[in-house]
């Protein structure tokens, strides 16, 4: 490795391309979602803490006549206004057993139910109720595939939201004309043929994002990061996203790496410390960052530490009192704040109608909006207009903030918009408060991901 880029690894092990040939597809796709919950590419600090049973849905459930829905896990949620003359029927394809994943389905519980008691929405002088059926696809190709059979033939959706596996079923929802707005860094999705499957949430889009914008956030350059990761296949895959991340951005890094069993990290932290660099990444488990941050700074490091995701302050807190995190960069969503925009403000009230309270959990919910705004672009529940308003570059204002599509053309699909990008916001931790909160503007967002995207490119 050359001296811009490299590592330091304590237990000889190689990263990369090993991850991938080591496991199989499924155990990919379950290792993946699970990198996706943790530090180091997005989503949900508390995944790998919450415990990985399946968990009950809190909606309505439907015992299945046959046993396919009991294998897959199924359950609905059936909320209806007051007279309900048409219902969108949404698929949701997830993993009950991720707690991020767990979090983003009852958050979509409550939105659904709360836009039905508000009396559903009225498209092209049509009113509609939305009705949610989620199975649990445990990141098995097979299982998702399974899934999606059922929810085109006998469940007649009329959307599918997706997960890390749509590339295994997205033939089907192509076959059957069914839209498929999907959740995955995987570029397999992407095929010029396809038109009615679209990449909706941030996982392509947040790391570059971040990662691109941090020397403006800070005022000042990066003159070298340092990337602390454990050796597990989480942590080797949490890693090639990084160290793809910044090596397309042309920054200059380090990385050390320790074994997953770790429990005194001192002597990674004095290691680390001798790379002298300026920004520390940690990737790992929750459990893991608040560790090896308190490690650092035992050490005497005077680097900064960002997380290259979304964090929910309240799970933070859980895992490492903010009060000793300061000085931190961090990822927050519009509702972690002391105005949120309409949108997450809107979820906020739907999330605390349902469950009494809003608890601060971290979920994704870019999905549902975006199919929101296709709709209502559209002006009708019809997957071709739906369509072309997806690929003809929709824009709309969600959680995030400004969203809008963009093609893919690293990936083989040019001629129409296929993947979304959002705003992303960044705040600096101090005093047990989130100070400095910026927003990325989203033509920077949009410059950082294609930079990203074209020195990945085959």
């Amino acid at each position: 490795m050359s001296d811009q880029h490299r590592e330091t690894n304590e237990n000889d092990i190689q990263t990369g391309s090993l991850f991938a040939e080591s496991v199989s597809r499924r155990q990919f796709l379950k290792l993946a979602a699970l990198a996706g919950a943790t530090l180091g590419v997005g989503g949900g600090l508390a995944s790998l803490v919450g415990g990985c049973g399946t968990e009950e849905a809190a909606s309505t459930t439907t015992a299945p006549a046959d046993g396919v829905t009991t294998t897959l896990g199924a359950t609905t949620t059936v909320s209806s206004g007051p007279s309900a003359p048409a219902v969108i029927k949404i698929g949701n394809l997830t993993d009950f057993a991720i707690p991020p994943l767990v979090n983003s389905r009852k958050a979509l519980e409550a939105v659904v139910e709360g836009i039905n008691s508000d009396g559903g929405w009225d498209v092209g002088g049509q009113n509609y109720t939305l009705e949610l059926i989620s199975y649990d696809t445990k990141s098995d190709p097979n299982t998702a595939r399974s899934a999606v059979e059922r929810l085109i033939s006998q469940d007649k959706v009329n959307v599918i939201f997706g997960d890390m596996t749509a590339s295994n079923w997205a033939s089907e929802t192509e076959a059957a004309k069914v839209l498929a707005l999907v959740g995955t860094p995987l570029t397999d999705v992407y095929k010029p043929e396809y038109k009615y499957t679209y990449v909706t949430s941030k996982l392509p889009t947040e790391a570059a994002a971040r990662l691109g914008y941090l020397p403006t956030y800070i005022g000042k350059p990066i003159n070298k990061y340092v990337l602390i990761f454990p050796d597990d296949p989480p942590g080797q895959n949490q890693m090639k996203d990084v160290v793809g991340t910044l090596t397309a951005l042309g920054a200059n890094f380090e990385s050390v790496t320790f074994a997953a069993s770790t429990t005194d990290f001192s002597a990674v932290a004095t290691k680390a410390l001798s790379i002298n660099g300026d920004c520390v990444i940690i990737g790992g488990s929750p459990v893991m960052f608040g560790q090896m941050y308190r490690a650092l700074a035992a050490a005497g490091s005077k680097a900064f530490v960002t997380i290259t995701a979304e964090v929910s302050l309240g799970e933070l807190n859980t895992l490492i009192p903010i009060t000793e995190l300061d000085g931190t960069v961090v990822g927050l969503m519009s509702w972690d704040t002391a105005t949120p925009n309409p949108v997450c403000q809107e979820v906020v009230d739907y999330y605390a109608k349902k469950y009494g309270k809003w608890d601060d959990p971290s979920f994704d919910i870019d999905i549902f909006y975006s199919f929101k705004a296709a709709l209502f672009a559209a002006g009708a529940l019809d997957n071709d207009k739906m369509a072309e308003a997806l690929g003809g570059g929709l824009e709309f204002d969600g959680p995030h903030g400004k969203s809008k599509m963009i093609p893919r053309a690293d990936a083989g699909v040019a001629d129409r918009t296929v993947c979304l990008i959002m705003e992303y916001s960044d705040a600096t931790l101090m005093g047990g408060e989130a100070t400095n909160y910026k927003t990325i503007p989203l033509d920077q967002v949009e410059s950082y991901v294609l930079t990203a995207w074209a020195a990945r490119k085959p």
